[in-house]
């Protein structure tokens, strides 16, 4: 197991007053943006990339960082690598609505596409501080 000594990536934003330069902020959206390439084509879907599941290597400001605890969250869709589209599955208990796809909350198909959801929030919270979209509960988070 690798040692991921530079924390998660919340941690990290508050540290620098969460709010990233631009140029941080790409580096590491390019390199979450290449693991979950390299991920699509070897046919798993990250399914809720919660800003929490992104880990640094190390405590520098130019630490590279890594997609962390898939765990449940990880689907194997085909034997050849092909993604398909697939039912949403309720009873996964996903981190929070404010993190998720608007076809996860809707309980609707679900691909490879929520991935860039969820690069889109990474992003946003790299840059803003805060989520995109949230509501005083999930319900409102969700209209």
């Amino acid at each position: 197991m690798e040692n991921l000594s530079g924390g998660a990536l919340p941690s990290y934003l508050k540290e620098n007053s969460f709010a990233l330069s631009e140029e941080r902020a790409s580096t590491i959206i390019h390199s979450l943006s290449g693991a979950m390439d390299y991920l699509h084509t070897s046919g798993f879907i990250v399914q809720s990339l919660n800003p929490a599941d992104v880990k640094l290597i190390d405590g520098t400001n130019s630490s590279d960082v890594k997609i962390v605890d898939l765990g449940m969250n990880q689907l194997k869709v085909s034997s050849d690598k092909k993604l398909k589209s697939i039912n949403c599955d309720v009873t996964i208990c996903l981190e929070n609505y404010a993190f998720q796809a608007p076809e996860q909350i809707l309980g609707g198909k679900e691909n490879k596409k929520v991935d860039s959801w969820g690069l889109g929030i990474v992003a946003f919270m790299s840059l803003c501080g805060g989520v995109p979209f949230e509501g005083a509960n999930d319900n409102l988070t969700a209209r």
